[in-house]
């Protein structure tokens, strides 16, 4: 059975991009339908164990895999499929593009036209929001390729265990500058859990939900908000009036349900 519901604006997916785009609309007030083909994805003790790596789940997906034609182990790939999109899964790692990453050398651009319209100073800004959005923890002024920040960062870093504080004093030794990554994880808000150094980040979801992704710290603040949430939904077609897109039709994974949202 088809239904039709019309919001302001639907957003197709619930990764970084999405999710940073129905932030800015619920906050201006809008009615914001957010459609994800993945699901919610469960936090407990399984998160810890080995299968609780990404491409050993079902958010890992591979019903239309993408041809790996250099490099890589594997011939195919998925691809992340959950509500917070690889946000989930990723290490926390945040780290801001540098001042040169906007010039490309002419080796890489050719004739491309593969250039940034802007520089460093013009995305500054919105670096500084995101990495509060994220509660991202760091220390400014000790990583030597550092860009300019005109905030300091949101969160401490977490201290060192004993093995890394050797590996930086030995570092130190030898002249270099180690430095702490800068990581989306809460260390220091005890409102919520802090991270108790399981080692399970990078490409596992976080059992405990101290790291700081989308699923997490920014998601359900927007649902308070007002904004609507619905997994398990594939978008099969764009509807358009004229030149305009004005809704989306899809499919519910669950129940097999076609449904038509519209907007504006």
């Amino acid at each position: 059975m088809s239904r039709e519901k019309t919001y302001d604006a639907i957003v197709v997916g619930s990764g970084f991009g999405g999710s940073m785009v129905a932030r800015q609309l619920v906050e201006a007030g809008w009615a914001v339908l957010m459609l994800e083909r993945g699901s919610w994805v469960q936090r407990g003790p399984a998160n810890w164990s080995m299968r609780g790596s990404i491409d050993l789940t079902p958010h890992y997906d591979k019903s239309s895999p993408i041809r790996v034609e250099k490099g890589g182990n594997k011939k195919t790939m998925g691809f992340y499929s959950a509500v917070g999109g690889p946000s989930v899964f990723y290490g926390g790692v945040s780290f801001r593009f540098r001042e040169a990453d906007f010039h490309p050398p002419k080796e890489i651009v050719e004739d491309s036209g593969a250039e940034w319209p802007f520089g460093y100073e013009t995305l500054e800004p919105f670096y500084s929001e995101a990495e509060a959005i994220l509660g991202v923890s760091g220390e400014a002024g000790t990583d030597p390729t550092e860009p300019f920040r005109s905030r300091p960062f949101p969160q401490n870093p977490a201290p060192l265990a004993g093995i890394s504080q050797k590996v930086r004093a030995a570092a130190e030794s030898l002249g270099l500058h180690p430095f702490s990554l800068p990581l989306a994880i809460n260390y220091e808000d005890r409102r919520r859990k802090t991270c108790v150094h399981c080692t399970t980040c990078d490409t596992f979801a976080c059992a405990i939900g101290a790291k700081n992704d989308l699923a997490t710290v920014l998601l359900p603040e927007l649902q308070r908000k007002g904004l609507t949430v619905i997994p398990d939904t594939v978008v099969t077609r764009l509807v358009k009036e004229g030149k305009r897109v004005t809704g989306v039709e899809c499919v519910s994974k669950t129940s097999g349900e076609k449904q038509t949202y519209r907007a504006g």
